[in-house]
């Protein structure tokens, strides 16, 4: 009945007791109340010999009701008020933190869009398609960004309401039946609202997410072509595959026969005129090794540069602070989005 782990009564136990209380144990009381009344009506007119009729109906409701009550008092008080406020307050936390790390990777995308935009306008004339294509691009990914500043906002409010809510246990009589299914429905309100901001705010991250391909399709087509180093039949190996293939991994040239394919250093060497990357103590072609590592790297450049930008942001807020009545506070991440609003 009560989930052992965190001491608070499990969602499907507590609806269910709150639907059998608000619906089952109201159309109890409004039956017990239409009695009350029929029996009060006969007694005014007096028709006496009319109310025995209802008498054991009365009794019968009356007991009913006070069996609902008891069976759902052991729920009620085995409720750890406490631990639901502790379990809101996690959920919230947790969406804080993703919305955060949704909007680092949201502005990452709109800088990167930008960029191709800026080197769109170069020429506008033979790029006028791909222009308007990036503009709505934008437009989306500036919409999101403001829906996810907007859902941020609602967040606090309903942090508001978890704080409101533990005002209220903080004072609440058990004994009072009313005010504990007061509590049970706040508490269902803000999980609910919790539950909304989570869908919306991972809707919202799809989005986003379905963008990445395109970004990286255009970042494929308006990359610069390998520049091979005349003369070393390696890189103009490399030069030749670059060329022929579709790949959005970047390769460097670091030295004779060096080269960094995203983040990892590998060396290579010709062999009867084919391209060869030593691979442990062996050696695959380079198409075998692209087809094998090179989504790897591509997935592991796009981490590093993520854990970049999310460095740079827990940086700047350990390091921000706010000066106020002649005295330095360091700002957490709570007062930092505040602060920025």
């Amino acid at each position: 009945m009560v989930d052992s782990t965190d001491g608070y009564a499990s969602d499907k136990e507590e609806d269910k007791t709150y639907d059998d209380i608000s619906k089952n144990l109201g159309l109890m009381i409004t039956q017990l109340k239409g009695t009350i009344d029929r029996i009060n009506a006969y007694k005014s007119i007096g028709k006496f010999e009319d109310i025995d009729q209802f008498a054991d109906k009365l009794t019968n409701e009356i007991s009913a009701l006070k069996q609902g009550l008891d069976k759902h008092s052991v729920v009620l008080q085995q409720i750890s008020w406490k631990g639901k406020i502790a379990h809101r307050r996690e959920e919230l936390k947790e969406i804080q933190g993703d919305a955060d790390d949704i909007l680092i990777d949201g502005n990452k995308l709109l800088e990167d869009f930008q960029k191709i935009l800026d080197k769109a306008n170069k020429d506008p004339e033979n790029n006028s398609e791909l222009i308007e294509k990036i503009d709505d691009n934008l437009d989306l990914i500036n919409s999101n960004l403001t829906e996810l500043e907007n859902f941020k906002n609602e967040l606090e409010l309903v942090n508001d309401a978890i704080e409101e809510f533990s005002d209220l246990i903080e004072n609440r009589d058990n004994s009072d039946l009313k005010q504990i299914i007061k509590l049970l429905k706040k508490n269902r309100d803000i999980k609910e609202s919790i539950q909304t901001l989570s869908s919306n705010v991972y809707s919202l991250d799809s989005q986003l997410d379905e963008l990445i391909p395109v970004r990286d399709a255009h970042i494929a087509s308006t990359r610069k072509k390998y520049k091979a180093k005349k003369g070393d039949e390696i890189d103009e190996l490399i030069g030749e595959f670059m060329k022929n293939s579709n790949t959005e991994v970047e390769i460097k040239r670091t030295g004779e026969g060096k080269y960094m394919i995203g983040e990892k250093k590998i060396s290579a060497k010709v062999v009867n005129g084919n391209l060869l990357i030593r691979i442990g103590g062996g050696f695959m072609t380079m198409e075998e090794y692209m087809r094998s590592f090179g989504e790897g790297q591509l997935k592991r450049s796009a981490r590093k540069a993520k854990k970049e930008s999310r460095d740079k942001l827990s940086s700047n807020r350990r390091t921000r602070t706010i000066r106020m009545s002649g005295s330095t506070r360091v700002v957490g991440s709570a007062d930092l989005m505040k602060s920025l609003r």
